[in-house]
């Protein structure tokens, strides 16, 4: 999903600093200051939550980028959601 528009994003912020921790720094801040916002939308079910949530997936991609996080990590985290989820159905 706009994965080019998020690199020539990313490229075009990252300038903006002095280096990778620097730019991770922000962009943790950034993704900590929308979850409290998150919550007070979902709460109102106010539509501009599908916003936020969409400004966290950039952030998260973002971040993603900035470490050359590949999708052999991104699959092995998957799988890792998938043993939990399998773990939680078990507990039910």
């Amino acid at each position: 999903m706009g994965l080019d528009e998020i690199k020539k994003l990313f490229d075009y912020d990252i300038k903006n600093f002095e280096n990778v921790d620097e730019f991770l720094d922000f962009g943790f801040d950034e993704i900590e200051k929308h979850i409290p916002e998150l919550r007070e939308l979902k709460e109102k079910k106010d539509s501009h939550l599908l916003d936020k949530i969409a400004d966290v997936y950039i952030w998260s991609k973002m971040l993603m980028i900035s470490k050359d996080i590949n999708e052999e990590i991104v699959l092995k985290r998957i799988n890792r959601f998938k043993e939990k989820i399998e773990q939680n159905q078990d507990k039910k």
